[in-house]
C-alpha cells in the first residue's frame, strides 16, 4: 500500500505476472509500458516508476490484453458468426407430424423442415 492508502503494484513484478498467464514477457512488458504512458498521471514520466496503483494497474492490464490478443490471435469474430433469432414460426419453417409422446412438459410432434425435408422429433 501507498502513503495514500491505495493499494500498490512493484513494477519489477510485472515480468512475473506474464509469465503466469503465458504472456509473452518482453512484448508485454514494453506495451504495458507505453500503455501506462497514456495515463494522465505518467504523461510526463521519462522512466517507468516503482510502483504503480492497482487501478492504474487493472486499466493498463486490459489494454495490454487487448494487444496481445490482436496480435497473436488470429481468430477474429464479427457478428455474422453468432446465432441470431429467426423470426418465423414453428409452423412456416416445419410441417407438423404425428404426436409421439407426451409427459409433464409437453407433447412432442414428428416434424419435417419445410427446405432440407429432415424430420426431427
Amino acid at each position: 500500500s501507498s502513503s495514500s492508502g491505495e493499494a500498490v503494484l512493484p513494477v519489477e513484478t510485472l515480468g512475473e505476472i506474464f509469465k503466469h498467464w503465458a504472456v509473452p514477457q518482453d512484448y508485454a512488458v514494453s506495451i504495458f509500458w507505453a500503455m501506462l504512458r497514456k495515463q494522465e498521471r505518467y504523461w510526463d514520466k521519462a522512466v517507468l516508476p516503482r510502483h504503480i496503483g492497482f487501478d492504474d494497474f487493472q486499466e493498463v492490464l486490459l489494454r495490454v490484453l487487448r494487444r496481445v490478443r490482436d496480435k497473436y490471435c488470429s481468430n477474429r469474430v464479427n457478428k455474422n458468426h453468432f446465432v441470431t433469432q429467426n423470426p418465423k414460426t414453428l409452423e412456416e419453417e416445419y410441417l407438423v407430424g404425428d404426436g409421439c409422446g407426451k409427459g409433464a412438459f409437453g407433447e412432442c410432434f414428428w416434424v419435417t423442415h419445410r427446405m432440407a425435408k429432415t424430420k426431427d422429433r
